[in-house]
């Protein structure tokens, strides 16, 4: 049976919150005209919060169950890729620097791999706990 939340819930912010990051700088250059929906400080800290609340409370039942931290970690990174983006590299001049969209990218990357890492613990475990 396929359960969408929040195993896969977090799987899908990551990777929504990577494809914004990604899409971003084309979608300015290509759509002026809506680049102010699409790029605005709110909406980044907003993907940003649910992208890691998401990933927080999986990784932590994962963690739970497998006391594997490798996901963990790998979501820390991230989050520090984030942070970094966002305050330091973030120029509030212009709505797109390369340094700015590539750290975002790398925090959105490093959530994938930590919720794929998870899942795949998940589907390799024979314990009775999920």
């Amino acid at each position: 049976m396929f359960k969408f939340f929040p195993i896969n819930g977090g799987v899908l912010m990551s990777v929504i919150c990577a494809i914004h990051c990604a899409a971003t700088p084309f979608l300015i250059s290509a759509i002026p005209a809506f680049a102010g929906l699409w790029v605005s400080e709110t909406l980044e800290w907003i993907m940003i919060g649910l992208g890691l609340s998401f990933s927080i409370f999986t990784l932590l039942k994962g963690y739970k169950i497998h006391q594997n931290l490798r996901p963990l970690q790998l979501l820390g990174i991230g989050a520090l890729f984030f942070l970094a983006a966002n305050v330091f590299l973030h120029s509030h001049t212009s709505h797109f620097s390369w340094p700015h969209t590539l750290m975002n990218l790398s925090g959105g990357l490093f959530m994938i791999v930590a919720q794929r890492i998870n899942h795949t613990s998940k589907a390799s475990c024979s314990c009775a706990n999920h």
